[in-house]
């Protein structure tokens, strides 16, 4: 609709489907400022004038 390149991000370790245990992953992760590996990076994102990020937000 806005005419825009769409971008899926994804991590390489995938996450458990029990809702606790993502959330003890979650909050391990923040505690030690993890940065998750990506399964692909925006090139050129140099680029980009503007991003827009949309998630579910449940």
């Amino acid at each position: 609709m806005l005419g825009g390149d769409l971008f899926y991000i994804d991590t390489v370790q995938k996450y458990p489907d029990d809702h606790m245990k993502k959330i003890e992953i979650a909050k391990r992760e923040y505690e030690q400022n993890a940065r998750p590996e990506l399964t692909a990076r925006v090139e050129n994102t140099n680029e980009y004038d503007t991003v827009i990020l949309a998630f579910p937000n449940w």
